[in-house]
């Protein structure tokens, strides 16, 4: 019952039916939804188990798009119909408009037709496009499998020095060991061409800094909150809202551990915007220098630190602009209990 449902709404409409009122954009919108459900639907299926199913969902589509196509050759595969899908993904592995993903997977049945020229050479048309880190990982397995470890060794030194590669230097290398390949130590910074790449996109979008920043404090990951923060300070001096961003640098700054730096992010963006709450509010977070004197064994130059008179200066600017925010207020009570 199930199956007929689905296959009712994936009919065309009647010829006599008329196109709605509202235009030619529904219209569209309606045509494309039975091809999403047929999909959604052979996804289902293939997830279920239910091979057969799958693929005749798949096949319903008269213009496929490139990821119903994969999972019609997906389906193919697993039903025994492996030449059929070869041949479709052969061709299709020609055109410049093919997916990453479908020669990577032709590569794999090649490989299992013991053919692993062809599959080099597949993979290789990947290559000509962009230097793509799967396509490249694929290539080292066929190498080493081959045994010819300078060659799988050539190529593991090209997925190192990958840009792209930069924020996942550590899985990256992580993997290349456990290939058993050697691999050098990146940079401890980011290059610089992915960071004027990030620079110019933070320009053309200055209101995705904040989740970018939220985002990398999340993930834990450095690498990616160093980039940022790179990125931030090569386009400071063209951000139209520079107070915002030192925020983000700052807090930045504190997931790297790099207290200097937030500290001087943190005072710069006061001077753009002395009332700024939450940079006021992260000076009044950091340790403060006569606490950090008092204590044995500190990591941090006191003279990065603030005075607790320089702290409660900047949250006592907030409170006589906003007394109504209690979250600073309870901040300040808590550094005059200190």
């Amino acid at each position: 019952m199930r199956r007929g449902r689905a296959i009712e709404v994936a009919a065309p409409c009647p010829g006599g039916e008329k196109p709605d009122a509202a235009g030619p954009q529904r219209d569209c919108r309606a045509n494309h939804k039975p091809l999403e459900r047929c999909e959604r639907q052979a996804r289902a299926m293939l997830a279920a188990g239910d091979l057969a199913g799958a693929l005749d969902f798949a096949e319903r589509q008269a213009a496929p798009t490139s990821a119903s196509r994969l999972l019609i050759n997906t389906c193919r595969t697993l039903a025994g119909r492996r030449v059929e899908a070869q041949l479709d993904l052969v061709e299709w592995s020609k055109r410049s408009c093919c997916p990453m993903d479908a020669r990577l997977m032709l590569a794999l049945l090649q490989i299992d037709d013991g053919d692993r020229a062809r599959a080099i050479a597949t993979l290789n048309r990947n290559l000509a496009q962009i230097d793509d880190p799967r396509t490249i990982q694929a290539i080292i397995l066929i190498q080493l499998e081959r045994g010819d470890a300078a060659e799988a060794q050539r190529w593991a030194q090209r997925l190192q020095s990958l840009a792209i590669n930069w924020t996942d230097r550590p899985a990256v290398s992580a993997w290349l060991t456990a290939m058993g390949l050697p691999c050098v130590d990146a940079s401890a910074e980011p290059p610089d061409a992915l960071v004027e790449q990030l620079a110019l996109e933070l320009l053309a979008c200055e209101s995705v800094i904040a989740s970018l920043e939220a985002a990398a404090r999340y993930d834990r990951s450095q690498p990616r909150a160093l980039l940022l923060l790179r990125a931030l300070e090569s386009a400071f001096d063209r951000l139209e809202a520079p107070g915002s961003a030192c925020e983000a640098m700052a807090r930045l700054a504190l997931t790297l551990d790099d207290t200097a730096t937030a500290r001087r992010w943190i005072d710069a963006g006061l001077r753009i915007n002395p009332l700024s709450a939450p940079l006021a509010i992260l000076l009044a977070e950091l340790p403060a220098a006569d606490e950090a004197l008092a204590k044995q064994g500190r990591t941090v130059d006191v003279h990065i630190l603030p005075r607790r008179s320089e702290q409660i200066e900047a949250l006592d600017l907030v409170i006589r602009a906003h007394p109504d925010w209690n979250d600073v207020r309870q901040i300040r009570r808590r550094l005059e209990a200190a």
